[in-house]
């Protein structure tokens, strides 16, 4: 399993993994944001772009993500997806690869992630069995929110996916929800077949002189601002980071 550490743009020197995920919004907004992904994915990292659906309240169009793709280049990019809505995120898929899958698109260059989606558990597992039968999607995300309705939290959900990954997509975690030792939930052979993880935590956690050494792994109770300058303990954050990457690692 990879980490891709989300750091605020004005702290983006912190990034240390060649694991991305950067945000469609702020690549439009801010050039030196976008000026940092498009040097990563030149330099041949790994870089996801997603569709700003936890930060805007609802992902931005497809053209957009299309638009912010063009300046940084990603690997991969998050199709619009619906918070918690299995058939509005299958809708909304639909709609997507109809219009990649035009003559004036030819699928462009990138693979696609989609997110799985659903009110409850049963619900999330349907959509990630509907997921299955896509071509076009190369990795399926699971999104931090399935902590709340699986009675064991997100592990359970990874697990349900792991034992009906009948098409061998990919696994991407989307955030943490709480409490970055979720990650050391996964034994040795679970965590091999998670492509990755992407979180703020880290940064957020660090932002408040938490340390993981001490078992301070709860994340903070507020939200971290991505465009926001903070003082940061570079020593200690390089400490936290170091310590998860032990840990995804083992």
């Amino acid at each position: 399993m990879k980490i891709a550490f989300i750091q605020p743009i004005n702290h983006l020197a912190y990034d240390v993994t060649d694991y991305h995920m950067c945000l469609t919004h702020l690549v439009l907004k801010y050039p030196e944001y976008m000026k940092f992904y498009r040097q990563k994915s030149n330099l041949g990292d790994y870089l996801i772009l997603d569709n700003s659906l936890i930060e805007l309240g609802q992902s931005v169009e497809l053209s957009t993500v299309l638009r912010a793709a063009k300046y940084v280049m990603p690997s991969e990019i998050v199709l619009p997806d619906k918070f918690l809505d299995k058939a509005g995120t299958l809708n909304a898929i639909d709609k997507s690869l109809e219009r990649l899958r035009r003559p004036d698109t030819k699928m462009l260059r990138y693979k696609f992630q989609a997110v799985c989606h659903g009110q409850n558990a049963e619900e999330w597992k349907e959509c990630w069995d509907a997921l299955q039968e896509y071509d076009e999607i190369h990795c399926i995300g699971i999104p931090k929110v399935t902590t709340t309705i699986f009675n064991d939290g997100r592990p359970e959900a990874v697990r349900y996916a792991l034992n009906n990954n009948l098409a061998n997509k990919e696994i991407h975690l989307l955030g943490v929800w709480e409490d970055i030792t979720e990650l050391k939930e996964y034994n040795v052979d679970e965590a091999s077949k998670i492509r990755g993880v992407d979180s703020s935590i880290v940064f957020h956690s660090t932002v408040e002189n938490f340390s993981y050494l001490k078992n301070q792994t709860k994340k903070p109770e507020y939200k971290i601002d991505l465009v926001k300058n903070y003082t940061i303990n570079g020593k200690l954050l390089l400490e936290n980071q170091q310590q998860v990457l032990q840990w995804i690692q083992n």
